[in-house]
Order: structure tokens, then C-alpha cells, then sequence
């Protein structure tokens, strides 16, 4: 009877678990160090989604985390090295079932199996503001094992492929290059075919520069902010150069609160900030400051989130950094419809417009002044080389002949 007891239990409190949290894995085989897809729904928890929720064989990961929408959830990782057969991903979070705090986990089954090919992407889903598009798009395949030859497919009416077969050697990273075109812009996917198929979401977000009124929160809800038009930061920026200033953030209620940042991702290995807590005063508005690659060698790929917190509330700040050597590296012949700068490096709008005037506004070191410096050096050089011509000619032009003698005055009679 006790037996009975304890599996209706245990069968009531799976069939929560289920109701309460949702997996869905997007492949279910994958080979070690593939980068796993995956959707969460959770129903009114109480807290949101973060990647100490997330657990593979109840070791924590490493998930970039992003927002559908609301209670739902998008995460991409890649799989460390586990043995071939059946593993679990879990999913822990807080609810409020029958006036009671729950804590709920939830695991979904995947497969590690044996094969010759294994493939990274990052990133695992892609955002575009469609008023603000960008020259390019970039998806960093990385091949993990045997030598792979990768066919690219893309669903939409107003995006391309540079290339649509990419073939990769044994521990090789390539670019993908995803290019707007006139179209229609609506949500879409890119299908990446080998042994396995990926399929990475493009999601479109409408971020408007004006403010809408309708979307504005309750002050009791929205505690604090940051003041920005758009929710994400995405560049490609040269390895070796180095950027930083300011992003603002706002205190929304009449009385003080304390507030903390903190790096999401992997953000922390190429970002600083100067603050990581402080009291804001009632309704006041400050300055955080991101120093980006200041040791001048980041490579790859970085992203994810600047976050605020205060009080239970927290805005997420996403940040996409592509560090790149130069365009010419890419083995394309439709190349040319990446526009590349005298240096061969792409060239990227100020990420400032994208955000608003005065929102934030990261400054990269120019390096024209030192073109300036040679010219104005050749300059003053040429000026005093011709000063020194010309008093070269004044004096030669002033040395009086010596007087004819009178032979010389006799011989230059004709006879």
C-alpha cells in the first residue's frame, strides 16, 4: 500500500513538473561538443530563467540565455565531452503551487551518439532590428572533428548567403556571411545540412527610436532601466582595437535603491565595467562604463549580457562583438558584396545611431591622426628643401664675375 502511495506521489509530482516547465530540444542526436538548441516555457514562475537553472547530467553549463518573450526562453550551449548513450538536460525553477514556494526541476532526454562529424555554431539564434539593419550578419561555424563540407540554406525573402557550401578542415573556424537584400522582412530560419542539420532561428524585433507610450511600465515594475532605445549591442570590430564609454542607466522610483551589474556569457573575458553596485538616489540617472579588448587580442566571437538588477527587477543589456582580422581571409567569389574600407577590414556604422544620440556612445581610438602626422612631417620637410633651393639660387645669382682683362676684351674683337 505504502508502494502505491509513494508512485502517486511521484507520478503527481512529475506530471507538475511537466505542466509547470517545457523542453523542447530542438535535434535529439547530437555528437560531443555540438552546440545544443533548446526552447523553455515555464508557467508563472517566480523568478526568470538563469544559467544556474540550467544542468546536463546535474552539472552545470554555460547557456547563453535570451528572452522570446514572456516566461519563454531560448538557450544555446556548447556540449562538453560525454560518453555515447542517453543524457538529460534539466530545468530547475521557483513556483507558487497551492499557496506554497516549489522548487520544480524538469529534465529532457537527449543522445550523444558516435560519428565523424561534429559541428559548433554561435551563435544558436539571431536578432535583427528591422529599423536598423546591419551591412552584414556573421555565423562562426567551427568544425570539431573529421574534415566537413556544410551546405547553407536560408528561408527569407530579404537575406543571403555569401556562400552556400562552406568546407571546413579538422579544427577549422569559418565566417558566415548573412546579407540584407530588398525583400520582405519577417522571422525566418538558416538550415545548415551535413551529416545533421541545424536550424538557427532570425529572430525580427520593430525597436523604435521614439518612445512608445504603450509600453511603458508601471513605476512599481519597473524599478530601474537602462536608457536605451534598443535592447542589444551587435559590432564587428578589428582584433587589436580597443573601444569604451558610457551606457546610462536610470533609478524610476521616488526613493533610493541599490543597484549591481554584472557580465553574462562570456563578455567578462574582453569587457570591464566601473561599477558592479551602488545606491542610486531617487529617480537619478547614471553613466555605467564598458572598457572593451583593452589588451588589443580578442578573437571571435563574444557574446552576451550587460545586466542590471535591483530588488528582484532585472533589465538585460544583450552585447554581440565580433572581433575579425580582415574581409579578404573569407574564400568567396561573391565577396564583393561586403563593402571593406582601404584596409580590407569591413566597415561597421556607429553603433551609437543604432541606440540613440547620446545614449551610449563607444569612441574607438582613430588611427588618421598618425596619417595627419606623416603628411604634416613630409611638409614642413618639402618646405625647407625648397627654402634651401631658393637660397641656393639667390646667392649664385648674386656672385659678381671678376672684370674682363684687356685681352679678354681684344680676343672678343672680330677680325
Amino acid at each position: 500500500m505504502k508502494i502505491k502511495i509513494l508512485l502517486l506521489v511521484f507520478l503527481f509530482n512529475v506530471s507538475i513538473a511537466f505542466a509547470q516547465i517545457d523542453i523542447n530540444i530542438l535535434r535529439e542526436n547530437y555528437s560531443n561538443f555540438e552546440t545544443i538548441q533548446a526552447e523553455i516555457t515555464l508557467e508563472n514562475p517566480l523568478k526568470n530563467l538563469s544559467a544556474n537553472d540550467i544542468k546536463i547530467d546535474n552539472i552545470k553549463v554555460a547557456p547563453l540565455i535570451f528572452s522570446l518573450e514572456e516566461n519563454k526562453y531560448f538557450i544555446y550551449f556548447n556540449l562538453p565531452n560525454l560518453q555515447n548513450g542517453t543524457h538529460n538536460i534539466s530545468i530547475s525553477s521557483r513556483f507558487l503551487i497551492n499557496n506554497a514556494l516549489t522548487d520544480i526541476v524538469s529534465e529532457k532526454e537527449f543522445n550523444i551518439i558516435e560519428s565523424n562529424s561534429s559541428l559548433s555554431i554561435k551563435p544558436g539564434i539571431l536578432f535583427i532590428n528591422k529599423n536598423s539593419l546591419q551591412g552584414h550578419y556573421i555565423i562562426i561555424l567551427k568544425n570539431n572533428n573529421q574534415p566537413l563540407d556544410v551546405s547553407v540554406d536560408l528561408d527569407s525573402d530579404f537575406l543571403y548567403p555569401v556562400r552556400t557550401n562552406i568546407f571546413l578542415e579538422n579544427n577549422e573556424e569559418k565566417n558566415l556571411f548573412i546579407i540584407p537584400k530588398e525583400g520582405s522582412i519577417q522571422d525566418s530560419k538558416l538550415i545548415l545540412n551535413y551529416e545533421n542539420t541545424y536550424e538557427i532561428p532570425i529572430i525580427i524585433l520593430d525597436y523604435k527610436m521614439e518612445n512608445d507610450s504603450n509600453t511603458d511600465l508601471e513605476e512599481s515594475e519597473k524599478k530601474v532601466s537602462f536608457i536605451v532605445s534598443q535592447s542589444s549591442l551587435t559590432r564587428a570590430l578589428n582584433t587589436d582595437q580597443s573601444i569604451s564609454g558610457p551606457i546610462e542607466f536610470k533609478n524610476n522610483l521616488n526613493r533610493d535603491i541599490n543597484v549591481k551589474f554584472y557580465l553574462t556569457g562570456d563578455l567578462d573575458k574582453i569587457i570591464k565595467i566601473n561599477i558592479t553596485q551602488m545606491k542610486l538616489k531617487p529617480n537619478e540617472v547614471n553613466s555605467q562604463y564598458l572598457f572593451i579588448n583593452e589588451d588589443k587580442n580578442a578573437k571571435g566571437v563574444y557574446l552576451g549580457e550587460l545586466v542590471l538588477e535591483a530588488e528582484g527587477y532585472k533589465e538585460e543589456f544583450t552585447i554581440e562583438l565580433d572581433f575579425i582580422e580582415k574581409v579578404n581571409n573569407i574564400e568567396t567569389t561573391d565577396i564583393e558584396e561586403v563593402e571593406e574600407d582601404s584596409l580590407g577590414n569591413i566597415q561597421n556604422e556607429d553603433f551609437s545611431s543604432e541606440l540613440g544620440i547620446g545614449i551610449i556612445n563607444l569612441s574607438s581610438p582613430q588611427t588618421q591622426p598618425e596619417k595627419n602626422k606623416s603628411s604634416y612631417l613630409f611638409s614642413i620637410l618639402l618646405i625647407i628643401v625648397i627654402l634651401v633651393l631658393l637660397l641656393v639660387i639667390f646667392y649664385l645669382s648674386k656672385v659678381k664675375r671678376p672684370p674682363k682683362t684687356f685681352k679678354d676684351y681684344t680676343s672678343s674683337i672680330k677680325r
